[in-house]
């Protein structure tokens, strides 16, 4: 973050308080373009889970594309933008936002017109919209994975 005048966070603070009590797995973008992002990771090799990259609101941003057994598609973009409104009117951040909350603001954009091209095709969830997350079906709790010992609720 060259240049950034946001403040420092020691460097993997997050990631280790949301990763805690988790399974974690490296893999690399090593797969072919998918959707028009650059390179993929095709998590179990049948199409099912598409992981693409998509940086520029930070580093590893990432663009999870699943295909349910129906055939639904869906594409978790993360933060590429807040809302579907963002889809809906082809709009970025704010400036202002964009130069704070951004590592690349370029790189958001394309990934943005990315998935707005994508829209008609799947049902886009933007991290922050709770509307977008509508008619996505719901693990069974059976199949629901049981917390870590010890993992404790986190509040928000």
């Amino acid at each position: 973050m060259n240049g950034s005048t946001r403040p420092k966070i020691r460097a993997g603070r997050v990631f280790r308080t949301v990763s805690a009590g988790h399974e974690i797995h490296e893999y690399e973008f090593n797969g072919p373009p998918y959707l028009g992002f650059p390179s993929s990771f095709d998590v179990y090799g049948d199409g099912s889970v598409v992981i693409a990259l998509a940086g520029g609101h930070t580093t590893g941003s990432v663009v999870v594309f699943v295909t349910v057994p129906s055939g639904k598609r869906y594409a978790f973009i993360g933060d590429l933008t807040w809302q579907l409104d963002g889809i809906r009117r082809r709009v970025e951040r704010p400036l202002l936002l964009r130069k704070l909350a951004d590592s690349d603001p370029e790189q958001v954009r394309q990934g943005l017109l990315r998935v707005i091209a994508l829209a008609g095709l799947m049902q886009i969830v933007p991290a922050h919209d709770r509307n977008a997350y509508d008619g996505i079906p719901r693990l069974p709790a059976r199949l629901a994975p049981v917390p870590a010992p010890g993992a404790a609720e986190q509040p928000h």
